[in-house]
């Protein structure tokens, strides 16, 4: 029994804690223009220290394969912000329906993604698949729990029955009562 890479893995970095870059949202906020030059901002709170980070886009549409580029500083430890500019691979593909779809590639990877990630602490975008980044709904365990913590009538309900004195009832609210007060609810 055992062996290298048996048991709880452990909890990994969620995408919901690292920055996203959507290019789907990009699109719907018009930025992409088939045929000419854009430039953007994309915004976002980062979830662990709460300030606004933001990052500069450029994106040229004009020769058949589009390509975009980062702009954005970032700053390590109590040094001073360093200024990066990173080129970014992109792809279109023709769904059935009609349209056309936008990729990024990882400047990793090169792999076809619609989101890259930048992880809290990270220096660049990649996709999930190259941060190892997990699903906030994968780190918790038990199915019963989540349960409880999104729904309050079924988290009462089931307090009241716990008062009739089911130890399995009161397990599983302590569990979720410990869910809450890690989201800070």
């Amino acid at each position: 029994m055992g062996g290298y890479g048996s048991g709880r893995p452990g909890y990994r970095i969620t995408t919901q804690a690292s920055c996203r870059l959507d290019i789907m949202t990009i699109q719907r906020q018009g930025c992409i223009v088939p045929g000419a030059w854009t430039q953007s901002t994309q915004r976002w709170i980062e979830t662990r220290s709460g300030k606004e980070t933001s990052i500069g886009l450029i994106m040229d549409y004009r020769s058949t394969q589009p390509a975009a580029e980062l702009l954005y500083a970032m700053q390590i430890g109590t040094a001073d912000p360093v200024t990066r500019r990173v080129p970014i691979a992109m792809s279109i593909t023709q769904p059935n329906y009609g349209g056309l779809r936008y990729w990024w590639h990882c400047p990793r990877c090169d792999q076809r993604v619609r989101i890259l990630y930048l992880p809290p602490g990270a220096g660049d975008f990649r996709c999930r698949v190259c941060w190892r980044l997990t699903y906030e709904s994968s780190n918790e365990s038990d199915k019963r729990v989540s349960a409880l913590v999104n729904d309050p009538l079924k988290m009462l309900a089931l307090s009241r029955g716990a008062m009739a004195g089911s130890s399995k009832n009161v397990m599983l609210l302590l569990r979720a009562y410990d869910m809450l007060e890690q989201r800070g609810l």
